[in-house]
C-alpha cells in the first residue's frame, strides 16, 4: 500500500446541509473523500468502499464494474491532514473525475440524490456559459449555492419544494442505503 500524501482539507459546501470533505494535493489536484462522496449520491457511508474494494467485503464486483465502463479508475488516494485543532486524521480519497463518474453511475442508478446533483452542477454550467455568451459576468458563489440548492431540491421534490426546508429535502435525498440494498444486495 502506498504511502498517505499530506493533503490539506476543507469542506466543500454545495449548500448549507449538503458538503462532502475536499482535499487539495501538493500537485494542486483536488479529491473527494469517499465517505463523503457516497453519502452525498444518496448511499450508505460505506458505498463507495464496498465497491472500490469488493474482495475485502465478500461482495461482487458487478458495481465497480458498471463504474469502470463509465471511465472510473477506482484509483484511491490515502491522505493524512490536520484538523483546525491540530488533530492528524487519515482518509481515501478519489479524484474528482472518478467522483464525476460515481454521479453519473447514480444518476443511471436512478438515485434521487445523485439525479439531483448531475441537475444542479448542469444547471450551473449551463448558466455560467450563456452568462458569458451573453457578456455577463459569473454568478457569486452565494448565487450559485441558491441556485444550485433551488434545483437540487426541485428535483428531490418536485412539487412541495418550496414549503419544505433544507433538512426535509435533504432527509427526502440522502436516505443512505434501505436495509434491503445493504452490500449491493436484495435481501429478501
Amino acid at each position: 500500500m502506498e504511502q498517505p500524501i499530506y493533503a490539506e482539507r476543507a469542506t466543500v459546501i454545495f449548500f448549507e446541509g449538503l458538503t462532502v470533505d475536499g482535499y487539495r494535493m501538493p500537485d494542486g489536484s483536488f479529491r473527494a473523500g469517499l465517505i463523503g462522496a457516497s453519502l452525498v449520491l444518496g448511499y450508505g457511508k460505506d458505498w463507495l468502499q464496498r465497491a472500490v474494494k469488493p474482495h475485502l467485503v465478500n461482495h461482487t464486483p458487478t458495481t465497480l464494474a458498471n463504474l469502470k465502463e463509465i471511465g472510473f479508475t477506482s484509483h484511491l488516494v490515502s491522505i493524512v491532514s490536520t484538523t483546525s485543532q491540530g488533530n492528524t486524521f487519515s482518509d481515501e480519497t478519489i479524484s474528482l473525475d472518478d467522483f464525476q463518474c460515481c454521479i453519473i453511475y447514480g444518476t443511471q442508478s436512478k438515485r434521487k440524490a445523485a439525479i439531483a446533483l448531475n441537475r444542479g452542477f448542469t444547471k450551473l454550467a449551463l448558466i455560467d456559459f450563456f452568462r458569458d455568451a451573453f457578456g455577463e459576468s459569473p454568478l457569486t458563489i452565494d448565487q450559485k449555492r441558491e441556485l444550485f440548492y433551488q434545483e437540487y431540491a426541485s428535483s428531490i421534490s418536485p412539487e412541495c419544494w418550496r414549503e419544505m426546508d433544507r433538512r426535509d429535502i435533504i432527509a427526502l435525498a440522502l436516505t443512505g442505503d434501505e436495509p434491503h440494498l445493504q452490500y449491493g444486495l436484495w435481501n429478501q
